[in-house]
């Protein structure tokens, strides 16, 4: 019987439960389970392996060979042979450009600063790339046998909207992911998910026969085991925040967690949508992306969106589908701002403003002209990616426009029918004026087949002026088409958390993560 999401989130509240009375104990269980899918695995290689030896001695002694007895004998020799193989997770090595000592030294030197303080292991190769984001990632050059190699990938974004010092601060907490046994416990873990994966990944895609040997007791095991490393993950964050703490001081992690997200809303709702909006003149993607990027991030927040950008971030709830910790709970298990109001309703949120920094990180540990040179990379494949859909937007944009001028002037001289008439307000709310769209989309009558989906959009563009009345257009809509489910769920709880009703916004984070979907933060 499968586990259902509720039982999971139960099971995982009482694991964190256990974890915090008896930490060592906790880690303990965590591997004996890990190593209980090891023993299943190979316990399985062991009886497929003696049946092959069996069939293969019953041939030697009867000295008759045919066949019917070569492929009884040849199946379980391949199946071992194939779990084996599973056993030995390839894991890609994270992409980017490389960093040097010499093109680099402050960075390298404050990485082996903090190597030094936290006891971590040595860093293999420093890598940067065009996310906003940073992480460690450590691979066993031999599989199973260990020998690992060590990386520390690095967002040039996220170095441009960083002071030095808070950059620092995350750099500690990456490395503090690796300090003592933390890293290499948490790696084998990792891997050991990964193994069963693959596993069945590979028996329902080459549609092996042997699947059987393994789906009952995956079912059985994966919920229990990702239950288990999943509060152990979620322990991490919270011990890497506290390394983090060590070196650069908790109220330096704290701003920085704060600047991570603020700044991350601001590129994500303002920044990038402006860019792509180009797509709608330009017929090939616009150059200087990543260049204007860094002036957007060293730059101011406006007030007003920074104050919404963190109460919203704080509104957030630590649920059971990241591991990440909510912004609240890891600004509160740091204390900050010591003595504060409750998170609930903050007044230091008021006073955050986030000013033109004077110097960030991405200058200070790269240089000027690095920092321009790996903007300009980072902005050419930026361009070769996205350019067949920059291309497609672009003639979808021509067309529609096109589209909408000839319904327009059909309904200065004639009645549009009802499958015009959601046309002409589906093109107008996307290139035109709201106002004019929604009466075209009220008008849709209840038995034509674009009803659910005027409804659908109705809400959106009464949610975006505040209206609390687009909630039940958005949820007729779904009960009419399913296919609307996730994004309407996305809609409803962005739109809620905005208007500060952070207790009514969980009812649809619920529905997003009983469908597959995980609310991620901006984190490190």
């Amino acid at each position: 019987m499968e586990m259902t999401n509720e039982q999971y989130e139960q099971l995982v509240s009482r694991l964190e439960e256990t974890a915090r009375r008896d930490p060592g104990g906790y880690r303990r269980r965590v591997a004996l389970l890990a190593l209980l899918g090891y023993a299943y695995l190979l316990s399985v290689v062991v009886i497929l392996l003696a049946l092959a030896f069996f069939v293969g001695w019953l041939m030697w002694e009867s000295g008759k060979v045919n066949a019917l007895v070569i492929k009884v004998g040849w199946i379980p020799l391949a199946l071992a042979v194939f779990v084996l193989r599973a056993l030995w997770v390839r894991i890609p090595p994270p992409e980017g450009h490389e960093l040097t000592r010499e093109t680099a030294p402050e960075l390298f030197a404050t990485v082996d600063e903090i190597t030094r303080v936290l006891d971590s292991p040595r860093i293999d190769r420093v890598l940067i790339d065009g996310e906003y984001n940073a992480s460690v990632v450590q691979l066993p050059r031999l599989g199973p046998l260990g020998w690992f190699r060590n990386y520390l990938s690095l967002g040039l974004p996220l170095m441009q909207a960083l002071t030095p010092e808070q950059f620092r601060a995350v750099l500690a907490h990456e490395l503090g992911h690796l300090s003592g046994k933390h890293g290499r416990f948490t790696g084998w873990i990792y891997r050991v998910r990964r193994t069963w994966l693959q596993l069945l990944e590979r028996f329902q895609r080459e549609q092996r026969y042997g699947a059987f040997l393994f789906e009952r007791f995956f079912n059985w095991y994966a919920p229990y085991f990702h239950a288990y490393s999943f509060v152990l993950a979620r322990k991490h964050e919270y011990e890497a925040d506290e390394a983090a703490a060590r070196i650069a001081g908790s109220g330096v992690i704290a701003e920085a967690l704060i600047a991570m997200r603020a700044k991350a809303d601001h590129i994500s709702e303002h920044y990038w949508p402006g860019v792509f909006k180009e797509a709608d003149t330009q017929p090939r993607p616009v150059s200087g992306a990543f260049a204007n990027l860094s002036q957007v991030l060293r730059g101011p927040v406006p007030e007003e969106s920074a104050t919404d950008f963190v109460r919203r971030a704080l509104h957030e709830k630590t649920g059971h589908s990241d591991t990440h910790p909510s912004l609240a709970d890891r600004l509160a298990a740091l204390n900050y701002p010591p003595q504060s109001a409750s998170s609930a309703s903050p007044d230091w949120v008021e006073n955050l403003s986030f000013e033109p920094l004077a110097e960030t990180a991405a200058q200070r540990f790269l240089g000027a002209d690095a920092e321009a040179r790996l903007a300009a990379q980072f902005d050419e494949v930026w361009q070769r990616g996205i350019s067949d859909s920059w291309r497609q937007r672009h003639r979808y944009v021509v067309e529609s426009r096109e589209r909408m001028a000839e319904l327009a002037e059909k309904a200065r001289t004639s009645e549009l029918t009802p499958n015009e008439r959601y046309k002409l307000g589906e093109l107008t709310a996307e290139f035109g004026e709201a106002e004019d769209a929604i009466p075209l989309l009220r008008s849709v009558p209840k038995p034509n087949p674009n009803y659910a989906s005027a409804n659908f959009l109705l809400g959106q563009l009464l949610l975006q002026r505040d209206d609390d009345s687009g909630m039940a257009h958005i949820e007729e809509a779904l009960e009419r088409d399913k296919e609307f489910a996730v994004h309407g769920y996305a809609i409803l709880y962005s739109y809620l958390l905005r208007m500060g009703r952070p207790a009514e916004a969980q009812r649809y984070k619920a529905r997003l993560e009983e469908h597959g979907i995980t609310i991620v933060e901006s984190h490190s």
